[in-house]
């Protein structure tokens, strides 16, 4: 069997002999577990073998899916902030536009599968914004 692709991460403050996730570089959104050493120093190089993610089911692309009502493979404008308003009620229009605006990078008005990964990260704390969603 051959050995499958690495990466190399700087290991964290205080991770040593314990067990980190490390974002996977080719599933969006996705974690996977790595044992740091014991004798690990913090921000010393690590080689980190990448698990397959072949066949194992992306979440965020089963939710990118569900809103990309019409497979065209990008969430309109409108679907996005259809799904924003069901989860949060109580945001006007005018907030609602601006969430969607942070997150469409390239302001085409359609939401790619990545600019969605992020709109997630962002309803998980990664937000500059103090709108309350909840996500997932």
């Amino acid at each position: 069997m051959e050995p499958g692709p690495t990466i190399c991460i700087k290991v964290p403050e205080g991770a040593a002999g314990k067990v980190i996730q490390v974002p996977h570089p080719k599933a969006k959104g996705q974690y996977f577990e790595v044992k740091v050493p014991a004798d690990a120093k913090a921000g010393q190089a690590m080689l980190v073998p990448v698990p397959s993610w072949e066949g194992r089911l992306d979440p965020v692309r089963e939710q990118f899916k569900k809103w990309d009502k019409d497979g065209k493979g990008y969430i309109s404008f409108a679907e996005l902030a259809e799904l924003i308003a069901q989860l949060n009620p109580e945001l006007s229009r005018t907030e609602i536009n601006d969430l969607i605006l942070q997150v469409d990078k390239n302001q085409d008005y359609k939401i790619s599968y990545d600019e969605f990964a992020t709109f997630l990260e962002m309803g998980k704390g990664g937000c500059n914004c103090t709108l309350p969603l909840q996500f997932m």
